[in-house]
């Protein structure tokens, strides 16, 4: 029985979710649009290029682990960031909690109206607004 407890089972940590969405500048498709997931837990990130309608998806951010933490939940933090034909880089999201990231995530970026900013410590403007958030893991 002792013995059974100190085998490692394996187990998938989930930093970030799979996101999908539209990026648009002044209700127009921007077609190839960098869009760059990062999490600061693994060194691992996710990179697509939107199509013709600006469309793309991404993700999502996972590691297996052999060990399983046993003081309380894990975190999850991500930001998706888009950079821009011309070079202008814009941060579409940022996301922080307790416990595993979303399954899954759809968000509409217009990179030519900002959503406004998060958190009043944080000055840096959001330009996507989560639409949905599904599937708790």
């Amino acid at each position: 029985m002792i013995l059974a407890a100190c085998v490692p089972i394996p187990n998938r940590r989930h930093h970030a979710p799979q996101v999908t969405g539209t990026v648009v500048r002044d209700n127009a498709p921007v077609a190839g649009a960098e869009v760059l997931l990062v999490t600061p837990f693994t060194r691992s990130s996710a990179t697509a290029t939107s199509d013709a309608g600006g469309n793309f998806k991404l993700g999502p951010i996972s590691e297996l682990r052999l060990t399983r933490s046993v003081l309380g939940d894990p975190l999850f933090k991500y930001s998706l960031t888009i950079k821009a034909a011309g070079g202008e880089e814009y941060l579409g999201l940022e996301e922080h909690g307790i416990g595993n990231a979303p399954e899954g995530v759809r968000v509409a970026c217009d990179l030519g109206k900002p959503q406004g900013m998060r958190h009043t410590s944080d000055q840096r403007l959001r330009y996507c607004s989560q639409e949905e958030r599904y599937g708790n893991r």
